[in-house]
């Protein structure tokens, strides 16, 4: 158990709708709890915010249990695209060092436009939880919510997304980065058996890379797991 902290703080903006009817709240609180179960499985201790919780009771809490790192977790809207990061000062800050971390984690996750660091110290830009917080903080846009093409390039990327962001965390508290293990060809052997899936070279490589995988193939995996429940009953 290591003696890091980090305080995950996703959107509470459920008025924030995308485009495709999903709000932002919704979709940042799965994403933050995503990369907090990778987080905590590697020893660091991971705090949430309530998304019920004003911007006012957010900076509180996290001031009150004094997380390493505070990351405000959002998308963004306005019609544009790509990931943007707010920094607390863009020059020689920690803020700005894990902002540029977190920032080419994320660009490289996703291949969106890079929209940069940000300094949240400019004056319409003081966001509350880069600027009120005590920890290093930084507030990072994802992807753009208003954007069609955005969201799908986040959907079909988003383990990608999720495993971006925890490395950078671990990366900024020097903590080992172990890839999860590939299933077993055992395993892979067991399936193929129970007639539970027919390409095991497939599911191995999708497996090993973090790739998403065809449509068509998670079709015949659902049914073939259902027919497999109904047999067994």
């Amino acid at each position: 158990m290591s003696n890091h902290k980090v305080y995950l703080s996703a959107s509470n903006q459920e008025a924030n709708v995308g485009a495709d009817g999903i709000t932002e709240e919704a979709r940042m609180n799965q994403l933050a709890h995503d990369v907090g179960d990778i987080l905590t499985q590697r020893g660091i201790t991971v705090y949430y915010n309530n998304p019920n919780w004003t911007l006012t009771q957010i900076v509180n809490d996290s001031n009150a249990r004094q997380p390493d790192l505070h990351i405000a977790i959002h998308s963004n809207a306005g019609g544009g695209t790509g990931t943007e990061t707010w920094c607390y000062g863009i020059d020689g800050t920690d803020s700005a060092r894990f902002g540029s971390l977190l920032q080419a984690a994320l660009v490289g996750a996703l291949g969106l436009r890079d929209r940069g660091i940000k300094d949240s110290l400019t004056p319409g830009h003081r966001w509350a939880e880069v600027v009120n917080t005590n920890a290093t903080a930084v507030l990072t846009e994802v992807f753009f919510h208003d954007n069609l093409s955005d969201i799908h390039v986040f959907n079909h990327r988003y383990l990608q997304v999720v495993n971006a962001m925890a490395d950078a965390v671990k990366q900024w508290f020097n903590v080992a980065t172990t890839p999860e293990p590939p299933p077993a060809l055992s395993d892979i052997a067991v399936l193929q058996q129970a007639g539970i899936i027919n390409s095991p070279d497939y599911w191995l490589g999708i497996a090993a890379t973090g790739q998403a995988a065809r449509g068509d193939y998670v079709n015949a995996l659902i049914r073939n797991v259902a027919d497999y429940v109904r047999r067994s009953k």
